[in-house]
């Protein structure tokens, strides 16, 4: 329910300036009145013929700008209570994409890890109450935005993640360390890693298996993803003339490990053949990652100070400009 108050009431006494201006606007006429007695008898047929004196207009502009400015300085404003719909809890979420030279393969349209970035940026979308971040990883890892609420930065990042710095390679207990340490000391209820890959692990000096454990000591929840084809996939690459073409390689995910990984910590496998499966798998871990709302009801007010403070303005400018121009000769 909307309704109109003012922040500063107790200014409103400023009001009584204008009953002190109709006072001296009372004397200042019988004043006039007297001297008019002593001008000649054409004088004051002039001064009658005017039904509308432009003292009393000046008057009533000095009024309407003092109560307007008056109540520009009280500051009204218009309260109203919305209830709306806010989760019990915050969910922290670090993704974790591989960036190896193997998801260019294009069993993914337009690629692997293009496909992923399109639809993990739907994912943001729909969570917009949860913190999250980004690492990237291939033969190293690196943290490419920390835990934000800012999910307009944090697309902006996926969207240039790629491992042109990284050495090639599959660091997947690397790049899933690495998310654990963004995680680890966060004070939301969930804490959860979504991990992507399309290969083995090939690199780096931590195994995913001993990743999983620290994960779960700190009761950090992973979703693993194979992302591939079965079979084999069309990967670009360039011939002895510089021109790019298609060649079949083998698709090859270690499932096994992926699934270990997420049953140590109770989260889950999941394998994107296609677009459409990835997309599935973000609306599923969406769902089980799902937080009870609960009713909230705010107070939400709407200033309404400039524009009668312009009022005010514009009623003093009109008066100074009759007062000093066209009406200059009755001021």
């Amino acid at each position: 329910m909307k309704h109109l108050t003012f922040a500063n009431p107790e200014l409103l006494w400023l009001l009584l300036i204008m009953p002190i201006i109709l006072i001296k606007y009372y004397r200042s006429k019988r004043s006039n009145q007297v001297q008019g007695l002593q001008i000649s008898f054409v004088d004051k047929l002039s001064i009658q013929s005017n039904s509308f004196p432009p003292t009393l207009l000046f008057l009533i502009l000095r009024i309407a700008a003092i109560l307007f400015l008056v109540i520009a300085i009280c500051r009204p404003v218009k309260k109203e209570q919305v209830i709306t719909f806010l989760p019990k809890q915050q969910v922290s979420i670090m993704l974790a994409v591989d960036a190896s030279n193997s998801m260019l393969a294009q069993d993914l349209k337009p690629n692997r890890l293009e496909a992923l970035k399109d639809i993990a940026g739907e994912f943001i979308d729909k969570r917009s109450n949860d913190r999250m971040g980004l690492v990237v990883y291939a033969g190293e890892s690196y943290t490419a935005c920390p835990l934000t609420d800012d999910h307009q930065l944090l697309k902006g990042l996926l969207k240039d993640a790629n491992s042109s710095f990284l050495p090639d390679g599959t660091a997947i207990g690397m790049g899933l360390l690495s998310a654990i340490n963004r995680l680890r000391n966060s004070d939301t209820t969930g804490k959860v890693v979504i991990l992507f890959t399309d290969g083995e692990n090939n690199a780096g000096s931590v195994s995913p298996l001993k990743a999983a454990e620290i994960a779960s000591k700190y009761g950090i929840k992973v979703y693993t993803v194979g992302i591939g084809t079965v079979g084999k996939a069309d990967y670009p690459t360039k011939d002895a003339q510089g021109k790019v073409k298609l060649i079949k390689v083998p698709v090859s995910i270690d499932e096994k490990t992926l699934n270990a990984v997420a049953a140590k910590t109770n989260g889950r496998y999941f394998r994107a053949k296609n677009n459409r499966d990835l997309n599935l798998i973000y609306q599923e871990i969406s769902k089980e990652e799902e937080v009870e709302s609960q009713l909230v009801s705010h107070e939400q007010q709407q200033e309404y100070f400039l524009p009668v403070a312009f009022t005010a303005l514009a009623l003093i400018a009109a008066e100074i400009i009759f007062r000093y121009t066209i009406l200059k000769q009755f001021a």
